[in-house]
């Protein structure tokens, strides 16, 4: 039975307020999503605390994709094949993230100028710039700092000693790339940065 205090609203009310047909307030009723009642002329009276639950719910709906953010990852390699390669690895990755590619360090450079990244992941051996010379210069700068720089390349450890070799805490993977590792330390890295990352477990 209805409470004397509670607001009742028409079907017609009803669904102008939540931005839906008449017949899917009809069935949201049959359903119990929405509590109503009859009047004696047959017509729907539905509770507008009902109401007021669905836009609420609806509101904490956006809120948490407000909240989600974009993983901005800026990849530097020359190879159009690779470039492909990381593209079609992000799409099968089911968190949101955006890919910027350049061919090499200077291209690169320009780029992080315009927007900074989250993370990068950068060949060694390419033309203009290599990568050798872009993570040095990135490194100079205390605001890039927190980016994470992933290298991935077919040099062995000997070249990358002859020039000169990689600073600290600069992660290295020989080519192809481990996939599950790359989606680790990026999942990881976007947790950091309180990135929605839903899991990929049915």
């Amino acid at each position: 039975m209805a409470s004397i205090d509670e607001k009742f609203l028409t079907a017609k009310q009803s669904a102008d307020l939540l931005g839906v047909t008449l017949p899917t307030i009809h069935d949201w009723v049959k359903r119990g999503t929405l509590r109503a009642w009859r009047t004696q002329g047959g017509h729907r009276r539905i509770a507008q605390s009902s109401i007021d639950a669905i836009l609420r719910q609806r509101e904490r709906e956006l809120q948490g994709l407000q909240k989600e953010t974009t993983l901005e990852l800026l990849v530097v390699e020359d190879d159009p094949i690779m470039v492909t390669f990381y593209q079609s690895m992000l799409g099968s990755w089911n968190f949101p993230i955006s890919l910027v590619a350049c061919s090499n360090g200077f291209e690169a450079l320009i780029s992080i100028g315009q927007k900074k990244p989250d993370a990068i992941i950068a060949d060694l051996a390419m033309p203009h710039m290599n990568g050798f010379e872009m993570i040095r210069t990135l490194r100079e700068r205390k605001d890039l700092h927190g980016v994470l720089i992933i290298v991935v390349t077919a040099l062995g450890n000997d070249d990358i000693a002859h020039h000169g070799g990689l600073l600290d805490k600069i992660l290295v993977f020989k080519k192809p790339p481990p996939l599950q590792q790359l989606e680790a330390l990026l999942r990881a890295k976007a947790d950091s940065l309180q990135v929605a990352t839903p899991s990929n477990t049915p």
